[in-house]
Order: structure tokens, then C-alpha cells, then sequence
């Protein structure tokens, strides 16, 4: 049976992505405190979702 694996660079590499997308975001618009609030609170549900993905 085939299993599907995702290796853990791959998971790293993406987090690093959205990470680096996430900071551009945040330069170039220079957000209000809403934004910001709402930016961190999906980083914090994605990493928890890497974290199950991992675990």
C-alpha cells in the first residue's frame, strides 16, 4: 500500500516560506494592530497543523 510522506525539510521549508511571505506582507503594508492580530493568530493554527502533521 502506498503511503504518503511528507519529510520534514519539506515541512520546514514551507513554514520558512510563509514566514518570510508573512514579514514581506507586513513591510510593504504596514498594517494596524487588527491585521497583525489576525496574522499571528493563523501562524500560530498553521504551526500547531505542521505540528500534527509531524507528530
Amino acid at each position: 500500500m502506498y503511503r504518503n510522506h511528507i519529510s520534514a525539510g519539506a515541512i520546514a521549508l514551507l513554514a520558512l516560506t510563509m514566514l518570510i511571505a508573512i514579514i514581506v506582507v507586513l513591510w510593504v503594508s504596514r498594517t494596524d494592530g487588527v491585521v497583525l492580530h489576525w496574522i499571528i493568530d493563523y501562524w500560530n493554527r498553521f504551526s500547531l497543523w505542521v505540528q500534527n502533521l509531524v507528530t
